[in-house]
């Protein structure tokens, strides 16, 4: 069984090897042709009917394009943070928008708990007043009544 897993291994370890190889040809290979193209931009630079300050120039352009770009990238990168940025704060504030409408909506719900509350004390104070008022006209009922069979 070990003897299996250790042929698998190694035929694995065995193409990635053949990987890494083709990957140094290749890079070979580019390295060469970029050193073919930069001596053929030589040439072509010093055979062209441009002057030396032209010819400087031209050979100046792709760094200033280089410079350009890295600060394109720049800005880019520095707009992205800055949305992320305000992504998140945006965020945070939903999320205190949201509690507070949480507040405001259990706020609304113990007020109108205390409305009722207060109706239901108002509706007591009536019932109170009329039981009062029954008992006390009761009592001058009786009241009449008493002085009346004395008389």
């Amino acid at each position: 069984m070990q003897d299996l897993e250790v042929k698998r291994i190694t035929n694995e370890l065995q193409q990635h090897k053949e990987i890494v190889n083709q990957y140094k040809v290749y890079a070979s290979d580019m390295d060469k042709f970029t050193s073919s193209l930069q001596e053929q931009n030589q040439e072509v630079f010093l055979s062209s009917e441009y002057s030396p300050y032209q010819n400087q120039q031209i050979q100046n352009e792709p760094k200033s394009l280089k410079f350009e770009l890295n600060n394109s990238n720049r800005m880019k990168n520095y707009w992205e943070d800055q949305t992320h940025i305000n992504f998140m704060e945006c965020n945070v504030k939903y999320a205190k928008i949201d509690g507070l409408e949480q507040e405001i909506k259990q706020l609304q719900s113990d007020n109108f708990g205390l409305i009722n509350t207060l109706r239901e004390l108002e509706n007591n104070q009536r019932q109170m007043a009329l039981q009062q008022q029954r008992h006390t006209n009761h009592r001058t009922v009786y009241t009449r009544n008493r002085q009346s069979r004395r008389s």
